[in-house]
């Protein structure tokens, strides 16, 4: 700003500013020696400028300085390669780094899990695959002791590790000078790489979409504070007489006349007056001179309106969310998320980029693994094992189970309700089985339903023989009932004729009849 100020001055006091540098080697130059930013000097190009700092030097090493960058001065960056690799090696449900060996021999699980705790896998395979998503490339070196056995894992710096054509030796490292210093071959070392194509050295990191997009957003960040800081609030401009004074005299004065204005008397706690500077007018405030027979005056010149007008800067954003496949919710950039569905789709191209991270971490693994048994004399293409990370997100499996169940309900219809396909087809078509595996699956079915049916009918026999037991003590329960109804009948009639006999006897015995008579039989 203060550029501007002397710029201003000059050309009140009609002194004419040196002549600029024209090209852009001596622009550049003056620009390094004065300490300035290139914006801010006097007869420089934004363009020249935005052309240094947004172009892509496509060497190696120029692409790791970048991301180096990236991830020390940027968050947004930083958040992007934790994001990736949190996914990679950790589920939801648990924090811990989980590695599965998928094997049928126990004996074999137990010897992979035992070189990964000799090697402290947990310890280093996290930062191990941050590095090979940040840099595209993470080298190793394998530790070996005197039996052979592999007790450890080093990084070697990436700068100096280059590839080679020979399969014997792959890897070697050069000194600052290009000279190798010391090869490694297959078993001494891996290159984790997470690459593109199938023929590429080295691999790309989940940045290098966005690099030049980085730059550029950066760029008008920058911009943004400075015009935050510079046109943010409201200026003044002292129009300043200057009187006869011209030239280097009249610009004097108004520098005197700025010194004055950017000093601010305090009094103290002892009673003493302390003049203190408030060096922020010199970036705030415009002083203009005023020739002969002009009067002072003090303008207000108004903020930037324009300051919340941000769009430039969300279509960047939204070009780098879209490069590195990350979606904005995941780092604080949509704390509203209206679109689930959109959510949804972005969860899972995120996931199929994270899943081609597992895969080159996967690789890197069953090298070091390989290379261990190959110090043994044990030919790893005889161990039939996989090592595993776990999935995605809880998305990434709905997404899967959403799959299968439409298979599943495609199948039904035309195995089932048009009975147009068979089983086999449906095994080995809709569930993609080999023949094999599908031909024991219908056995298995095959047995399954002749032991149903075997079981079904020897449920019926079972049921046939308890309803004719029930039917049998049915039938002798009424037996027992009639019996007993004939012998309450009999009591009941023997009953009656006792009731009988006892009324004659009282009669007879009363005196009011007559004489006793026994009424025998």
């Amino acid at each position: 700003m203060g550029a501007i100020t002397d710029a201003i001055v000059r050309m009140f006091a009609k002194v004419h500013p040196p002549d600029q540098p024209t090209s852009k080697d001596e622009r550049n130059e003056e620009r390094k020696e004065s300490g300035q930013s290139p914006l801010a000097t006097m007869g420089g190009s934004t363009w020249d400028v935005y052309n240094d700092r947004s172009k892509i030097e496509r060497t190696r090493m120029a692409r790791y300085k970048d991301y180096d960058q990236f991830d020390e001065e940027d968050s947004l960056a930083a958040g992007v390669l934790d994001v990736y690799t949190d996914h990679a090696l950790h589920s939801q449900e648990s924090d811990e780094t989980q590695v599965e060996i998928e094997t049928e021999s126990e004996k074999l699980k137990a010897e992979i899990d035992a070189i990964f705790d000799q090697v402290t896998l947990q310890d280093f395979l996290w930062p191990l695959t941050r590095d090979m998503v940040k840099f595209g490339d993470a080298f190793e070196e394998h530790v070996f002791t005197a039996d052979k056995e592999l007790v450890g894992v080093e990084p070697l710096n990436r700068t100096m590790i280059y590839r080679t054509q020979k399969k014997d030796e792959p890897l070697e490292e050069r000194g600052p000078t290009g000279k190798v210093v010391v090869t490694f071959n297959d078993v001494e070392a891996t290159h984790f790489r997470l690459r593109r194509s199938r023929g590429q050295e080295y691999g790309t990191s989940v940045l290098a979409p966005v690099r030049k997009v980085y730059k550029q957003l950066s760029m008008m960040e920058e911009g943004i504070v400075v015009r935050r800081l510079t046109r943010a609030t409201q200026r003044y401009g002292f129009v300043v007489p200057t009187g006869k004074l011209v030239g280097d005299d009249a610009r004097k004065y108004i520098q005197n006349v700025r010194n004055d204005l950017k000093k601010r008397r305090l009094v103290t706690a002892d009673g003493k007056v302390s003049v203190r500077e408030a060096p922020i007018f010199q970036d705030e405030d415009f002083f203009i001179a005023q020739p002969d027979g002009g009067k002072a005056d003090i303008k207000v010149l108004q903020a930037d309106g324009g300051l919340g007008d941000i769009g430039d800067i969300q279509h960047f954003l939204n070009k780098f969310f879209s490069g590195v496949k990350v979606p904005k919710a995941w780092l604080g950039f949509e704390a509203d998320v209206n679109a689930k569905a959109t959510l949804t789709e972005e969860a899972i191209a995120f996931a199929r980029a994270a899943r081609r991270v597992q895969t080159a971490v996967t690789v890197g693994l069953h090298h070091i693994v390989d290379s261990a048994f190959i110090a043994r004399g044990v030919d790893p293409t005889q161990l039939p094992y996989r090592i595993l990370l776990p999935a995605m997100s809880t998305v990434d499996e709905m997404r899967d189970l959403e799959v299968q169940k439409l298979k599943a309900d495609i199948a039904k219809i035309y195995a089932v309700d048009i009975k147009a396909i068979t089983n086999h087809i449906v095994l080995t078509q809709f569930m993609g089985l080999s023949e094999e595996e599908a031909y024991e699956i219908e056995q298995d079915i095959a047995d399954q339903a002749q032991l149903e049916a075997e079981a079904q009918i020897a449920g019926q026999q079972q049921a046939i023989a308890a309803q004719s037991q029930q039917l049998q003590a049915a039938n002798e329960e009424k037996v027992w009932l009639n019996w007993r109804v004939r012998q309450l009948s009999e009591s009941a009639r023997s009953l009656a004729l006792w009731s009988l006999e006892q009324k004659a006897w009282e009669r007879a015995a009363d005196p009011a009849h007559g004489t006793v008579v026994y009424l025998g039989e």
